[in-house]
């Protein structure tokens, strides 16, 4: 009805999530503190995803791939510094996870990640947390490598990332 009225998802309740996304299919993906969870019945039951490694699941981006729904990118939050794995990709809707966290970014919080909608190898990601600044780092060929470009942007954490079909936009705060 236009956000007249709200209904709380009551198989979430008392969850704190910080980002849901959906497949062209329907399929419901959020992050969460506890990780990453799927709905693929409307939101009525939920499943954790678990990666596999890392000391945190908590999840704070979940973005899905436009040309590919079955690969699902998500920022991991940084646990203090000791969370090395903060950027994971799957090309299978969550079944196994790779970690694709730039070297020098390991152990930062990624808060944003956005997939151009016209070549999914280019990729980029937003970090910030409390205590780790904040930037932006692009790849080129599907998160393999990255390139730090955060040359010229305050040192505030990047909350959210978008294409807007000529150019990215990055928001601080």
């Amino acid at each position: 009805d236009g956000g007249s009225s709200w209904d709380e998802v009551a198989s979430l309740s008392g969850t704190a999530c910080y980002d849901i996304e959906f497949t062209p299919a329907g399929d419901a993906y959020a992050g969460t503190l506890g990780g990453l969870m799927t709905s693929s019945d409307g939101g009525a039951t939920w499943t954790y995803l678990p990666f596999g490694f890392g000391l945190n699941q908590q999840t704070f981006e979940v973005t899905i791939d436009p040309l590919n729904p079955q690969r699902i990118w998500v920022g991991i939050a940084d646990a203090l510094g000791n969370q090395l794995s903060n950027v994971l990709r799957s090309d299978d809707a969550g079944a196994s996870w790779m970690d694709m966290t730039p070297a020098a970014a390991a152990g930062q919080s990624v808060r944003a990640i956005a997939v151009d909608p016209a070549d999914s190898n280019r990729v980029v990601i937003g970090i910030g947390g409390g205590f780790s600044g904040g930037g932006v780092w692009t790849s080129t060929i599907g998160g393999t490598s990255w390139t730090d470009r955060s040359a010229g942007l305050p040192g505030n954490p990047m909350n959210d990332l978008a294409f807007d079909g000529t150019r990215l936009l990055v928001c601080g705060g």
